[in-house]
């Protein structure tokens, strides 16, 4: 799935296989030297995932399976607990 089609803040690469993100809802995630952020809730989509998105065509089977298989989650909200700035490459810590 590319995910230019999910609009993130932050995307992590991880070890980790499966839909793991609801796992993560009340933990601190520590991005970089300062940067904390408290995941708050798992992120419900909509129908904007399906939707032609640069040079990405409408995909109407985006939305369905997110519903099918993950109750329309896909990702995290996250609240920003200490600020600061982040640089690709930066090391990621899930407290």
């Amino acid at each position: 799935m590319d995910p230019r089609r999910f609009r993130a803040n932050f995307l992590f690469d991880t070890e980790l296989t499966g839909y793991r993100a609801e796992d993560w809802v009340d933990r601190l995630i520590k991005v970089g030297p300062k940067v904390i952020l408290k995941v708050v809730a798992p992120l419900q989509r909509c129908v904007m995932v399906n939707n032609s998105q640069e040079e990405l065509k409408q995909d109407v089977r985006i939305l369905k399976n997110l519903v099918n298989n993950h109750g329309a989650a896909f990702g995290v909200w996250a609240k920003v607990i200490v600020d600061g700035e982040v640089s690709d490459g930066d090391n990621v810590y899930l407290d």
